[in-house]
């Protein structure tokens, strides 16, 4: 009974013994567990710093990289605006030049052509045989056309230096119609050609504007329409007056049978 109870009691103290090596054992191994988490946890703070630390000194050798170029491509871009500055102040001053000088000689050149006109006109008057009034109306139709095209050349040098305005003056638009009629009847002729005319009688014959503005676009329409049509009609037309508040607007229509342009 002694021996089995001793043998029971030594048991027990085994079994007590070997249940307090077990739970350190159970110890050992969760600190185990969770150094090795801190290490793996290290191992990726680590990994993560130098990536970031990495990227930094990416960025920071393509931030100096970025930064000589923009100052070479700045100093680059400096020396060719100055250039440029320069080409443009020459290139101003010359059209200045430009401008000045067609503007003089445009008008050194109506001064002769005033004394051709004149004279052609007293010419006509003088001179009634037909054949030396054909020659005088070409002459006198050349120098007007001439004179057209050089107050042309002028407006466009005064396009140029941004001296253009548009006229108001009083004028008669049966007045001018006829003055285009007229000019062209040598070339219309010429052409085998007849200019019709046709204004609207509702329309106020005394008005207020640029006679000469509307005067080149009449003769360009028209020259147009002459040089493209051959043996045919040419009509001109005045119609569908609007009057509000002393302005009057007009529909001006230029037409022809000719072939046209392409």
């Amino acid at each position: 009974k002694k021996f089995t109870k001793h043998q029971q009691t030594a048991f027990e103290l085994e079994k007590s013994q070997a249940d307090q090596f077990k739970n350190k054992l159970i110890d050992v191994e969760e600190k185990k567990t969770i150094e090795t988490q801190k290490a793996e946890q290290s191992k990726y703070v680590s990994i993560f710093t130098l990536s970031i630390l990495a990227l930094c000194l990416i960025f920071f050798c393509f931030f100096i990289y970025n930064h000589k170029k923009t100052k070479v491509l700045g100093e680059s871009l400096a020396i060719r605006n100055k250039e440029l500055k320069r080409a443009k102040e020459e290139s101003d001053r010359l059209a200045a030049v430009k401008t000045k000088f067609i503007s003089t000689v445009s008008h050194e050149l109506r001064t002769p052509l005033y004394g051709v006109i004149g004279l052609s006109s007293i010419l006509q008057n003088r001179i009634k045989d037909k054949e030396n009034q054909h020659f005088i109306k070409l002459m006198k139709f050349s120098a007007n056309h001439l004179l057209n095209l050089i107050n042309d050349v002028l407006q466009v040098s005064k396009m140029e230096s941004y001296e253009i305005k548009l006229d108001n003056s009083p004028f008669n638009l049966r007045t001018l119609a006829d003055n285009i009629k007229n000019s062209f009847k040598y070339q219309t002729e010429k052409n085998g050609n007849k200019l019709h005319l046709d204004i609207d009688p509702k329309i106020p014959m005394n008005v207020i504007g640029d006679s000469v503005r509307l005067s080149q676009i009449f003769i360009n329409l028209v020259g147009n329409a002459n040089k493209f049509t051959k043996n045919g009609n040419i009509w001109l037309s005045f119609s569908k007056p609007v009057v509000k508040n002393d302005k009057v607007e007009i529909l001006f229509e230029v037409q022809d049978d000719g072939r046209g342009i392409p």
